[in-house]
């Protein structure tokens, strides 16, 4: 579905993502698991057309269609979207509103609209209890959710979710990771996760690529890389937490 090859990017004269090869089947939930500043969020935001660099080596594809340098419009239209990390929630704007935001490009379609608001208001129960109410006075975890509703209703096939996880509690950060299994089972959407929670991370992936300053320096299984003897140094402290 998702074809990234040689993925070259950054900001001006700083090279951020070194070569990256990386690719997404249907279907799959695949992870992009690495410490900060090892260019996950460039990468995303580079795939999702939101980050255009003059210089920028490499291809993206989407269904077999060359998207390397597609407008972050033009790929919502072909199914793909992305999540950013800290939401970018407008705190006067209510639920309601953000919902409807997201949907702006098939705000012609009241149908798919009508649609797709009631299927996030049922998979997200507490935003339908808030859905007049102002988006600055949800919780942080209220917020991601809103978020991830914010993006489904365009329709989206492949999901991008940048650092779902970011300021939430260890419980919330799990139910996030739940909604996002939930998303793949209800919705058959294929999704690609940037997390730091890399244990509840491989979890839940079928497969995951290691990112380190730039480039990818492992990718498998997600459950053997558990218990690969760097992700444990690295990332869990050699204790498996």
């Amino acid at each position: 579905m998702l074809e990234v090859a040689g993925l070259s990017t950054g900001y001006g004269r700083s090279q951020v993502v070194h070569g990256v090869d990386l690719s997404v089947k249907q279907g799959e939930i695949v992870a992009l698991v690495g410490s900060n500043g090892a260019g996950k969020s460039t990468f995303l935001q580079t795939v999702a057309g939101t980050h255009r660099q003059r210089g920028t080596a490499g291809s993206v594809r989407l269904d077999g269609r060359d998207v390397t340098r597609a407008s972050a419009p033009s790929l919502v239209r072909g199914g793909l979207v992305l999540v950013p990390e800290r939401r970018q929630i407008w705190p006067d704007m209510t639920v309601i509103d953000h919902l409807r935001l997201g949907a702006f490009l098939r705000r012609g379609d009241k149908a798919h609209v009508a649609e797709r608001e009631a299927f996030c208001l049922d998979l997200f129960s507490r935003l339908k209890e808030r859905r007049n109410q102002l988006a600055g006075t949800l919780s942080g975890g209220e917020q991601q959710m809103l978020a991830m509703a914010r993006a489904l209703m365009s329709g989206p096939r492949l999901l991008l979710l940048d650092e779902p996880s970011t300021g939430l509690s260890p419980v919330l950060t799990e139910r996030i990771l739940e909604i996002v299994q939930e998303l793949r089972e209800r919705a058959g959407l294929t999704i690609l996760l940037v997390e730091q929670m890399v244990t509840l991370t491989l979890q839940i992936a079928d497969r995951a690529y290691v990112i380190d300053r730039g480039r990818i320096v492992l990718s498998g299984q997600a459950r053997a890389l558990l218990d690969d003897p760097m992700i444990q140094a690295t990332y869990l402290g050699g204790q498996g937490h």
